[in-house]
């Protein structure tokens, strides 16, 4: 006579895993609970910002300086989401949180630009 614990455990494991990517299937698409990393114009003469380490001139170099923003998918524009923002800036909330260049921020490719702060007499 043959067991029935296989045929009864196979199923229950599977229904648990259908179960399991559903639940994650809720929680980052449907409900974007999720972080979504960026970049933004950064103002290089009051911050340290990041910088593209590359040549000036060589092809795909862009020396603008930036900082990365990070900030809920569900508060993030759409067109943040579509990578079809042109000027998307930080504004100072909760949701959203800005970080500047510093050694432990660097990756490779980048480098940190030093704020211009001119002193007055």
């Amino acid at each position: 006579m043959l067991s029935k614990g296989p045929f009864i455990t196979l199923p229950l494991f599977l229904l648990a895993i259908l179960v399991l990517v559903g639940y994650r299937y809720q929680q980052d698409v449907l409900a974007q609970q999720f972080m979504v990393t960026a970049v933004a114009p950064c103002d290089s003469l009051a911050h340290n910002c990041f910088v593209a380490d590359c040549t000036a001139g060589e092809a795909g170099c862009d020396k603008t300086p930036y900082e990365k923003v990070t900030l809920p998918a569900r508060s993030a524009p759409a067109c943040l989401l579509g990578n079809s923002c042109t000027a998307f800036t930080c504004v100072a909330s909760d949701a959203c949180a800005a970080t500047y260049c510093s050694s432990s921020a660097l990756e490779d490719g980048e480098v940190c630009t030093s704020p211009n702060v001119s002193s007055s007499p």
